[in-house]
């Protein structure tokens, strides 16, 4: 076991839980192939033994940890994974459908990720599995330790505001902006951001998303005397004219301010901003 309770236990406390857990451990054993229809073996791998001992503290700890009856404890960390896991489906369908039609390949490829992750996540004995295998940069860092199905449903709530954000474009300068990308382009949502800051900063509108090639030498001119304040009137504007009013959304617009000020910090003539405005 690698976690016990917070609290100070004695050595018979310890050795008493010890016994549930392997007791318990049993049982998972058994569970873990009947749900992979693999008859009734009791032997498995090291790796397999530690993965299902590793669910188990998981879940329990999500119901209170090792104090009580460790096999209800047990069954009520499973319920509860039950509703995140038809949460984050519902929340899977909600991204699905209101994806826009100008993503680039990396983020259809987050989204089928997710999906097939859910279909395989098995809540009842390897609950802590997440989705280690996603690449898609967003503008946030996931919370530290963050483990199960609960690293799914924090990148579906950040693809969810990002669609929102996407949704406030309308369709001919969403064009303008999908043609101007990179082809090694990955996260639009952030580009979007990013012109829509520069173009607020230019001129406080923000008449299209894209820049022309004068506007550059301009918008180079800006930045030298743009302060703190500027970029932050710049976000505010970019949130108004995207429509954007949920706080999770308007926070999400803002996380790109710190980038635009590490920018504005670094600028010299020898900077290209086409290498970072499109």
């Amino acid at each position: 076991m690698n976690q016990l309770p917070a609290n100070p236990l004695s050595p018979e406390e310890q050795q008493k839980i010890l016994g549930k857990m392997y007791l318990l451990m049993g049982k998972q054993v058994q569970s873990y192939y009947r749900h992979h229809n693999m008859g009734n073996n009791s032997s498995v791998t090291v790796e397999l033994a530690q993965d299902l001992m590793e669910s188990v503290e998981y879940t329990i700890n999500l119901a209170g940890g090792m104090r009580g009856d460790l096999d209800e404890t047990l069954a009520m960390g499973q319920e509860r994974l039950k509703n995140k896991l038809s949460h984050a489906k519902s929340m899977l369908a909600l991204v699905a459908a209101t994806a826009p039609h100008w993503q680039t390949e990396c983020r259809w490829d987050a989204i089928q990720y997710l999906g097939n992750y859910l279909t395989r996540y098995d809540y009842l004995h390897l609950a802590h599995k997440g989705p280690d295998g996603l690449f898609y940069p967003i503008l946030v860092s996931p919370p530290e330790n963050m483990r199960g199905i609960d690293g799914c449903i924090f990148y579906l709530n950040i693809l969810w505001i990002e669609n929102q954000i996407m949704a406030g474009v309308l369709p001919d300068l969403q064009t303008q902006l999908w043609e101007r990308l990179p082809a090694d382009a990955l996260n639009p949502c952030e580009y979007l951001l990013i012109n829509g800051m520069g173009k607020a900063i230019l001129n406080g509108e923000i008449d299209s998303l894209v820049f022309g090639t004068e506007e550059y030498l301009q918008l180079k001119h800006a930045l030298k005397y743009a302060t703190e304040d500027t970029v932050k009137a710049a976000a505010k504007h970019l949130c108004q004219w995207l429509g954007v009013k949920d706080e999770n959304v308007v926070a999400y617009v803002k996380t790109i301010t710190p980038q635009i000020r590490m920018w504005i910090g670094e600028l010299s003539d020898n900077i290209y901003l086409e290498n970072i405005f499109i």
